[in-house]
């Protein structure tokens, strides 16, 4: 599965490389070798890179792997939700909630490629955590809504854990 992603991703970048490869021949397309080696080249350098990134996390699912889009869930808890609520309130990142119900939060993380969404949901017996990009929801994002959500959730569950233990 990450074999076939890392290659479908490499296709995903194949046609920059390729542009890029006209750029520099002049639009010669009698010779189109070269231009298809930077393809490959160029789709391939940018996944190997984006691997690297992604596998600094020994536990990420091969769905998760060379995605910009991931959920994860904690257990619901009213403790939980006001965590929650309280940690988008400190603005450990840029960023702008967009709405907000009882059970229902959107905010819009800024960052410095691509914005992030992330999507909180009360239900009945889980809290869902949904990060993605907003414009390139396709392209891997060097784990870095990977990373965000990960912390998120470290987060909430390590103080529940520290303020039971006292």
């Amino acid at each position: 599965m990450k074999l076939t992603k890392f290659i479908i991703k490499t296709l995903y970048f194949f046609p920059v490389g390729f542009i890029l490869g006209l750029l520099s021949n002049g639009f010669n397309f009698n010779d189109l070798i070269m231009p298809l080696l930077y393809g490959f080249i160029l789709g391939f350098i940018i996944v190997f890179w984006n691997v690297f990134e992604y596998e600094k996390y020994s536990n990420i699912s091969s769905v998760d792997f060379l995605e910009s889009r991931h959920k994860k869930t904690i257990p619901y808890s009213l403790e939980n939700w006001q965590k929650i609520k309280q940690l988008l309130q400190l603005q450990f990142l840029d960023l702008q909630i967009i709405r907000q119900t009882d059970d229902f939060m959107e905010v819009i993380i800024l960052q410095r490629t691509s914005n992030s969404a992330l999507i909180i949901k009360k239900k009945e017996d889980v809290i869902e955590l949904d990060i993605h990009n907003l414009y390139w929801k396709f392209l891997p994002d060097f784990a870095v809504n990977y990373r965000l959500i990960s912390k998120l959730k470290k987060n909430i569950i390590q103080e529940n854990s520290l303020t039971s233990s006292v």
